[in-house]
């Protein structure tokens, strides 16, 4: 049976390979729709994991939402048919046009804000933001796809593709780097999910690329100030210091767009120097509730990476972090250590008190600083 005797769409043109499988613009046979997007699924892996899919809701009738028309993930050949629209992906578009202007993309930012968080009002997480599934149209305007998965998806994703290591990770499944510890743990979620994967973005629309661990965009982006890095890092803090939901954030792009600087500089959590100070939560780095082997090589690389930069101070979150190996807890020894030597220093918080109590045994409370919250860390920046 050939592909075209398998679904009922009548394939118009073939517009572009990915690796996951093929996009067509097609027609359906027998009902009088307008033009749609097939997404038709090749690859074994790809298919294997749709079909682990739980529930698939539509944001039908939200402004912006590229609506999905139908999928059967289960049928002999997986597909999925969406609104036909005449653009790119914005993965697509920042590979072939770089980073956009400034003013644009304050634009495309306030506007993809704007839409997620009526989608929010209705009660809808969408938990799979990223520039692949985010769509600039040839007339300027952004779009989202309406496709809104549960915890299942994070589920189905860390089984069949367990790092954002493989060029199919990056082209099909990337979002997986842009999900929350929590997400990864399929535990409940709400709209600070989307936050963090809308912090992401930004960086990403104003840099041109995913950033790196501690990361922030006026490094980068030269045209901008630390006000941007404010709202940026407020998106992907840890949870409790998140932006609640998205009219706050938006209420702070406007100030951003507005140029009133003054204003919001009171958008941080942390009086700190950016420039010097750099806040990671480890779990999230690392996807793992345990620092050892597979988890602690992932910490490595990007740790020695950002060591090898000017940064002096590390404030490094281990919440959700339940075990450290020994080797994990001489790595923390030798960052520390180095830090020292630059006359920085690293600053530990939110560890479970069994592993404070072997920092302590071992005697390395000495080397490390360690403080019960994120904000006493960075408050001890300022003393």
């Amino acid at each position: 049976m050939s592909v075209t005797d398998a679904i009922p769409y009548e394939i118009l043109e073939e517009v572009q390979k990915e690796s996951y499988g093929t996009l067509y613009r097609v027609r359906h046979r027998h009902l009088h729709q307008s033009e749609a997007t097939l997404h038709l699924f090749e690859d074994p892996n790809v298919c294997q994991y749709l079909k682990s899919v739980g529930s698939i809701d539509d944001c039908a009738g939200i402004e912006g939402t590229l609506r999905i028309r139908d999928c059967h993930f289960a049928s002999q050949v997986p597909y999925m048919v969406t609104d036909w629209v005449n653009g790119q992906s914005l993965r697509k578009r920042l590979d072939a046009e770089g980073v956009p202007p400034l003013n644009q993309a304050m634009i495309w930012m306030k506007t993809l804000v704007h839409r997620i968080g009526i989608a929010h009002q209705k009660g809808l997480i969408h938990q799979n933001l990223h520039p692949e599934t985010i769509f600039i149209t040839e007339s300027g305007d952004i779009l989202f796809h309406g496709l809104i998965v549960g915890g299942s998806l994070a589920r189905a994703g860390a089984k069949y593709f367990p790092g954002d290591r493989t060029e199919l990770d990056r082209e099909y499944l990337s979002g997986m780097r842009y999900k929350t510890h929590r997400q990864r743990k399929s535990e409940n979620v709400d709209e600070r999910e989307d936050i963090f994967a809308l912090g992401l973005v930004f960086f990403e629309m104003l840099a041109g690329r995913f950033p790196r661990p501690g990361e922030l965009p006026s490094q980068v982006c030269k045209e901008i100030d630390s006000s941007f890095d404010r709202v940026y890092a407020r998106c992907c803090t840890e949870l409790d210091k998140r932006y609640r939901n998205a009219i706050s954030l938006l209420k702070d792009l406007e100030l951003l767009g507005n140029s009133t600087l003054e204003s919001a500089s009171s958008l941080t959590n942390s009086d700190s120097d950016s420039e010097e100070t750099v806040i990671l939560h480890l779990a999230e780095l690392c996807g793992s509730s345990k620092l050892e082997e597979n988890s602690l090589s992932v910490f490595r690389e990007e740790m020695e990476a950002l060591l090898a930069g000017p940064t002096l101070k590390v404030c490094l979150g281990l919440q959700g972090i339940g075990h450290v190996s020994s080797s994990g807890l001489s790595y923390l020894v030798s960052i520390g250590d180095r830090l020292s030597q630059k006359g920085g220093s690293l600053l530990l918080h939110g560890m479970e008190s069994r592993i404070e109590q072997i920092i302590e045994m071992l005697g390395l409370d000495d080397v490390y600083n360690m403080y019960s919250t994120e904000e006493d860390a960075l408050n001890s920046l300022t003393q």
